[in-house]
């Protein structure tokens, strides 16, 4: 596999992303200037997102693309090795995040409800309306196992809204801690 990505363009100049250890190290050079950086791989949503011609990878805290990539460049085949790449080792650097560790434990429907209509009442549908959806859904099969992974999902994404959500919902806190806790 492919652990270093060098992109040139005629006008832009070129870009190298270079995975090392826990991070890529980014060198992007424009006919006007330079530019070096490293991005920790567990600050990166795993999940790509398009910005025009480019795929970038962004920041979970703030939604920033941090990393640019130009679309198929050197190679199909070089590009979609690369990105892979990133995908998985952002996956295994995201160890400070929440997620499901195991099925079987019981979500207690009584209180989830409370905490959507908290949430609703005190954040509203406009801060974190996606949030709110995949309680709901959460609620309406709470044994499923998938619609508690979106739960996780979908909190990792809310950045710096985590804490009102948290503070206004104290019974995520026990549920996300059940299963994050069950591979100890």
């Amino acid at each position: 596999m492919t652990s270093k990505l060098i992109q040139r363009h005629l006008l832009k100049g070129s870009r190298e992303f270079e995975l090392v250890n826990d991070a890529i190290n980014v060198k992007i050079k424009t006919p006007l200037a330079s530019e070096e950086y490293t991005v920790v791989l567990s600050v990166l949503d795993p999940e790509p997102v398009m910005h025009g011609s480019m795929l970038a990878f962004e920041s979970v805290v703030n939604r920033e693309a941090l990393i640019e990539l130009y679309l198929n460049k050197p190679t199909p085949r070089e590009f979609e090795e690369f990105v892979n790449q990133v995908k998985q080792r952002a996956v295994a650097e995201d160890f400070g995040k929440p997620r499901v560790a195991m099925a079987g434990k019981s979500v207690d429907v009584d209180q989830l409800q409370g905490s959507i209509e908290m949430l609703q009442s005190q954040l509203g549908d406009d801060a974190i309306g996606s949030f709110l959806d995949v309680l709901r859904a959460l609620k309406a099969k709470p044994q499923d196992p998938s619609r508690l992974s979106d739960v996780f999902q979908s909190f990792n994404k809310l950045g710096p809204s985590q804490g009102a959500v948290l503070a206004y919902a104290p019974y995520l806190v026990s549920l996300m801690a059940q299963w994050d806790d069950a591979d100890e």
